[in-house]
């Protein structure tokens, strides 16, 4: 599945944020030490804790930066509507979002985004060992694959929905009911 991906470039614009607020929450941690009941190495492996989520964080930052420089300005663009948001609505106005070859350009974009973060070393085995201890990201990737599951669920509704019943005239006994049929042709 590429919903480590997705969760991948959903998490990416953020991550700037999200390494002030664990610094914030280290400086918090640092001192309310001396009123916490709980003994010094626990919270000092805390927040040794907190600095590693900070560190993989800032590393998954450059690798993301990494890969996405490997993609055409208008590749670029796919992404930001899709996952970054970060640029105002006119910035996108003659991208067509409509129609099949944007989903399927946003399909090949995510597939050539999974192989090159293979090739740096990011796998999705790698990112559930090193990421999903976070509970932001756990919550991210199962929003995503709770999602990814009604697309599917709606695509195959829509498919079962769209299949042609047989046509009475189409049918090898010319519509006619099984008693009709015993009466026409005696066997």
């Amino acid at each position: 599945m590429k919903s480590y991906a997705k969760a991948i470039l959903y998490i990416y614009p953020g991550i700037e944020a999200v390494a002030k607020q664990i610094d914030d929450i280290v400086m918090r941690k640092a001192l309310a030490s001396f009123s916490d009941s709980t003994s010094c190495l626990v919270q000092a492996e805390r927040i040794v804790e907190n600095i590693r989520q900070k560190e993989r964080l800032l590393e998954l930052k450059e690798i993301v930066k990494s890969a996405l420089s490997r993609f055409t300005e208008e590749e670029l663009r796919c992404f930001e509507y899709k996952y970054f948001k970060r640029k105002p609505k006119s910035y996108y106005r003659d991208l067509d979002v409509t129609g099949r070859k944007y989903f399927r350009l946003q399909n090949r974009l995510l597939d050539r985004f999974c192989e090159i973060l293979k090739r740096k070393g990011l796998t999705e085995e790698e990112f559930e060992r090193e990421y999903m201890s976070m509970g932001f990201v756990k919550e991210l990737v199962r929003r995503i694959e709770r999602s990814e599951e009604r697309a599917r669920e709606a695509i195959r509704e829509r498919s079962n929905a769209e299949k042609p019943r047989a046509r009475e005239k189409d049918r090898p006994d010319n519509g006619r009911s099984a008693a009709e049929r015993k009466k026409k042709d005696p066997a």
